[in-house]
């Protein structure tokens, strides 16, 4: 059975559809079977599917879905023929940001290193903690993107974003151009520029990814 990863925050500009689409190429590229749910109104992961299919690129099945893919009878139904689920959900959009967390096994909030990042996190943390509360499995962290190793703020960012109570993932993501770049061409920086910074940030973000898979297979195994 997939494993529906939803990439939500209810601030805009922290570069949600960027981390979601690099993280579709990269699973791509090793071979998984990947369905990209498109939430957001601004439609960004469906424009580059369709841009990743016109250069004739590997690109994932997208479908739009909107504030009811928690309920039956909507994601859960194409959920098993994946082995990975990516939802891109849309910031200020509340009703859908929490039916994105709901459908969600593991739930990543991207933050820039910003106080106001944090601040914004509250209501968003406030949904993940009652899905967690719903489902037994439910994971959840916060991932630092844009960030700039060159600034002051870089420095405790981890720290202070920790404050929000949730974990924060080992790698973080740098605000490199190849992220805009790979975009364009219908890829993702570990395909478009493997060798790149931004090339080795995402693959080494899949792969913390897998580990919080594995340990639901795990514990389902057990259960």
């Amino acid at each position: 059975m997939g494993h529906v990863i939803a990439f939500a925050s209810p601030k805009g500009g922290v570069g949600k559809s960027t981390v979601a689409v690099a993280t579709a190429a990269e699973f791509l590229a090793r071979g998984r079977r990947v369905l990209l749910v498109d939430a957001d109104p601004q439609r960004s992961a469906y424009a580059w599917s369709e841009a990743a299919r016109a250069a004739g690129m590997p690109a994932p099945t997208t479908v739009a879905m909107g504030a009811t893919m928690h309920q039956p009878g909507e994601l859960d139904t194409l959920v098993g023929q994946f082995d990975v689920v990516l939802i891109d959900a849309p910031p200020s959009q509340a009703e859908i940001l929490r039916s994105a967390i709901l459908a969600a096994d593991i739930a990543i909030l991207p933050a820039t290193p910003s106080g106001f990042d944090l601040w914004a996190l509250a209501d968003a943390i406030d949904v993940v903690r009652r899905a967690g509360a719903i489902k037994s499995q439910f994971q959840a962290a916060i991932l630092v993107n844009r960030r700039d190793p060159r600034s002051k703020l870089d420095a405790n960012v981890r720290g202070s974003l920790g404050e929000a109570g949730l974990p924060v993932l080992e790698t973080m993501l740098s605000n490199l151009v190849a992220y805009r770049e790979s975009v364009l061409m219908g890829q993702g920086p570990s395909t478009y520029a493997p060798d790149s910074k931004a090339g080795r940030e995402v693959s080494s973000l899949v792969d913390e990814f897998e580990g919080l898979i594995e340990n639901q297979e795990s514990v389902r195994a057990i259960a």
